[in-house]
């Protein structure tokens, strides 16, 4: 009688995708992704100050590929309420671990309104 062994070598968790600060307009809609890899399969776990976000109300969804995980947090008609700090946290069962984090600033329609108001004028005054 034979016997085959197969033995997995655990394979740390590594975030393959880079998450950075982004500045958004009100009622935009925003999809951040993450990507991780790990042996075993990570899970990834999106939190926002802190705190565990709901998938379900975060719109959070996931795919996996062989030891690839795909997760994306879809926040749409942003509010101010939704400015913070973002982390995508992804771990495996036996205790390896990754984190991105980033910041999601708000600009509202108005400053940007006021803004191209006040480029409009400076550039008009210069021409006069």
């Amino acid at each position: 009688m034979e016997y085959i062994i197969v033995i997995f070598i655990p394979d740390e968790v590594r975030i393959l995708s880079q998450l950075s600060d982004t500045i958004v307009s009100l009622l935009d809609r925003q999809i951040f992704t993450c990507n991780a890899t790990g042996i075993p399969v990570p899970n990834i776990v999106w939190t926002k100050d802190g705190s565990v976000l709901d998938p379900v109300i975060a719109n959070i969804t996931m795919t996996t590929i062989g030891t690839t995980i795909t997760s994306q947090l879809d926040l749409e008609e942003l509010m101010l309420s939704d400015e913070g700090r973002y982390s995508c946290n992804a771990s495996n069962t036996i205790g390896s671990s990754d984190v991105q984090d980033f910041t999601l600033t708000l600009e509202s329609k108005e400053a940007r309104f006021k803004l191209l108001c006040y480029c409009f004028i400076f550039i008009s005054f210069r021409f006069f």
